[in-house]
């Protein structure tokens, strides 16, 4: 560098990458044998570009690191340690980001892009950047216009299963909805979150802005929608939907409402954890005895007791079962 010869140092690091990527990676815990890439001369390099202010070739050679070192992490067979050499690399690409000669919403889009394609916390130093650059309202404007093009032209490859495909989406519109609140264009949110909701279920993300928004008919309704279309294919959805559900009654202390769903999680799964949690509300709402015997009832025979005279909860119609 001292030389001049920074065209000769980028090229060295860019075929230090190559050759490191190229490689298999493997380990046997048994005998401790097998090979995970030293990235640590890349990082000095990479260092040592950026001290003498070459940001802009950082940047460049970042993003092949990026493509090159997802390949090789998707393919290794190891503890972490091949995405850990590379993740500490892209630390370094994301210092030199706001040094580089790029515009504020190049250098913003840049790191959109990086986190988006990350499937491997290769860039979980991004938030240092986000962190110590300070962009405007316009900036934020410009990025997302930038976003929402490009989610509403977004790819679908046939090769993709739906959740991989939903999950791309999802930080995607992640980014749009961060990008509108901090430009603060806050009313095209929720209409944002509703659009992509029916399309990759992501009614978690919606239901959480209407009840921020104080819209809790809404958010009641989008509720009982998103379970609807959750609950047998992704009920882990529809599980985060119902807790949000009861999470408002429970504010508005509506006992047999949080009591009758309960209810319908322990006749569902019945367990020590969801019986203490029925008996936790049955109490709040004042009818335990009641709840008890028919609890016990079911225990002993299997039957369940709706529609039974003495039970005093109402179904909510959420859960199937």
């Amino acid at each position: 560098l001292s030389k001049g010869s920074v065209k000769r140092l980028v090229k060295a690091v860019r075929s230090e990458i190559h050759e490191l990527s190229s490689e298999p990676v493997w380990r046997n815990h048994w005998n401790d044998e097998g090979y995970i890439p030293d990235y640590s001369r890349v990082k000095e390099r990479l260092e040592a570009l950026l001290t003498q202010g070459f940001a802009d070739e950082v940047v460049h050679l970042g993003k092949e690191l990026l493509e090159a070192g997802t390949r090789q992490v998707e393919m290794s067979h190891d503890e972490g340690e091949t995405a850990g050499e590379i993740s500490s690399c892209i630390e370094v690409v994301f210092r030199a980001l706001p040094q580089s000669s790029l515009s504020s919403v190049k250098k913003m889009i840049w790191a959109v892009e990086a986190e988006i394609q990350d499937k491997y916390e290769l860039c979980y130093s991004a938030e240092l950047f986000w962190k110590k650059e300070k962009y405007s309202k316009a900036d934020w404007n410009s990025l997302a216009e930038e976003l929402i093009k490009r989610l509403n032209s977004f790819p679908v490859s046939k090769d993709e299963d739906s959740f991989s495909r939903n999950y791309r989406r999802d930080h995607l519109s992640n980014w749009v909805v961060r990008a509108l609140e901090k430009s603060g264009r806050h009313k095209e949110i929720i209409p944002l979150c509703e659009q992509e909701a029916e399309k990759t279920g992501s009614y978690v993300r919606l239901v959480k802005y209407l009840i921020n928004a104080r819209q809790k008919e809404e958010a009641t309704a989008w509720i009982n929608k998103g379970i609807g279309a959750t609950q047998k294919k992704w009920p882990g959805i529809a599980s985060e939907l119902t807790a949000l559900l009861r999470e408002m009654w429970e504010k508005e202390e509506d006992w047999l409402r949080v009591a009758a769903l309960r209810a319908e999680e322990f006749f569902q799964h019945s367990s020590l954890h969801t019986f203490n949690d029925l008996e936790k509300a049955a109490k709040q709402a004042k009818i335990w005895p009641e709840v008890r015997a028919a609890v016990m009832q079911y225990l002993e025979t299997g039957n369940l007791p709706w529609g039974h005279p003495s039970w005093p909860l109402l179904k909510t119609g959420l859960l199937q079962g």
